[in-house]
């Protein structure tokens, strides 16, 4: 990870305490790593390890979707579920779970 390897950022923030952890999935997200961004959207939306910011998290989680990352869409999907955004709409959260399915993530 101190080489700006964003897989080994992701891979050392799977063995980290939680707030070493957002810290290196958001590292990982800011090299690159799709799937660090979305596992970093779920940790912005509960705290876990780092501040509730949820206008972050959505932004995250759209990103990581839009480019193939399937927990990015299961952490859109739960935006859109629980209304991270403010606004709760289930049909696009159906459609953004499927998706995520689609895309073999666990969390869909």
């Amino acid at each position: 990870c101190d080489n700006n390897d964003a897989l080994g950022c992701e891979r050392l923030a799977m063995a980290s305490d939680d707030a070493k952890a957002a810290q290196l999935f958001d590292k990982s997200c800011t090299l690159g790593n799709q799937n660090a961004c979305g596992k970093l959207a779920f940790r912005l939306h509960s705290g876990k390890g780092t501040s509730v910011d949820n206008a972050r998290a959505v932004q995250l989680a759209q990103q990581s979707c839009q480019s193939g990352a399937g927990i990015g869409c299961a952490a859109l999907g739960r935006a859109y579920s629980e209304g991270w955004n403010g606004t709760v709409d289930k049909a696009q959260a159906k459609t953004l779970f499927e998706k995520s399915c689609n895309l073999n993530a666990l969390d869909g």
